[in-house]
């Protein structure tokens, strides 16, 4: 894999990370698009979370760190160590995101017959997963500290 496919891969996972964050912040100047669609139901229907307007922006922030940190990664930014880390960190998260929780969330998920399951295979599970691998190619094309 060359560096600049991995620095592509940082900088375009970046830009996603930031446009989720900025989507987390619409959600929690109270904006309703969308947001139900990312929610995941028991199979009756009912929410299994009911985030607020401080869970959302803590959401954001921590998108929006990710995305910094892709970002810099990718481009070899100092402190190296710090980016590598904090990127590396967050494709794991990303990765677990993926995987699951064997029961609501993830390619694990026991629950597959409501909107957000179906929601969750198709986008939600293969994106936190392009993410996570994204990641890890930002953190491989920057050199060591």
């Amino acid at each position: 894999m060359s560096a600049d496919w991995r620095r592509t891969a940082g900088m375009s996972a970046s830009a996603v990370l930031a446009g989720l964050g900025g989507l987390h912040v619409y959600w929690a100047a109270g904006g309703q698009r969308g947001r139900a669609a990312v929610i995941p139901t028991t199979e009756q229907g009912r929410a299994l979370l009911s985030p607020g307007p401080a869970a959302s922006v803590a959401v954001a922030g921590l998108l929006v760190t990710a995305a910094t940190s892709y970002a810099a990664s990718a481009s070899n930014a100092r402190p190296r160590r710090l980016w590598r880390t904090t990127t590396a960190t967050a494709a794991c998260v990303l990765g677990a995101r993926a995987v699951g929780d064997r029961r609501h969330l993830g390619f694990t998920k026991t629950v597959r017959g409501t909107p957000f399951a179906r929601r969750d295979t198709t986008v939600y599970a293969p994106l936190c997963a392009l993410l996570a691998v994204a990641g890890a190619a930002a953190v491989s094309a920057s050199k060591p500290a």
